[in-house]
């Protein structure tokens, strides 16, 4: 009862998270839960950056300080074959890397190294072009 209870009160209180469509996309974007909010501020795992795009269904969650920050979106239809425990990484542009459960990666898109290879342990001399 007493959850049920709290669980109310933050749907009261516009607390809850909700789903929005990005209005302005970039870094701090805009998006639109029945009015606009401005200036959100984007959260992602470690290491990983992302700017949510225009008309992008994002989760929007109001935090303690105050601020409204936009937490993930909705994701896309998986590709083909893909299985439990993968990851793919993708890009609106076409790019892809897929990791495969058995250890495979596979990459799609042109490539481009900055740096040095190593395959195997022993270093792959790249031409310059």
């Amino acid at each position: 009862m007493w959850l049920s209870e709290q669980s109310a009160a933050i749907r009261r209180s516009g607390d809850a998270p909700e789903v929005a469509a990005v209005t302005i996309p970039g870094s701090s974007p805009a998006a639109r839960v029945g009015s606009e909010r401005r200036g959100l501020t984007v959260m992602a795992p470690g290491g990983y950056v992302w700017i949510p795009g225009r008309d992008a269904e994002v989760l929007t969650v109001q935090c303690a300080t105050g601020e409204t920050a936009v937490s993930g979106q909705r994701m896309d239809a998986p590709p083909a074959g893909m299985q439990p425990g993968e990851v793919y990484l993708h890009s609106s542009g076409g790019a892809s890397v897929l990791l495969r459960a058995g250890g495979q990666i596979e990459i799609r898109g042109s490539v481009e190294i900055t740096g040095g290879l190593t395959v195997n342990g022993l270093p792959v001399q790249l031409s310059g072009g």
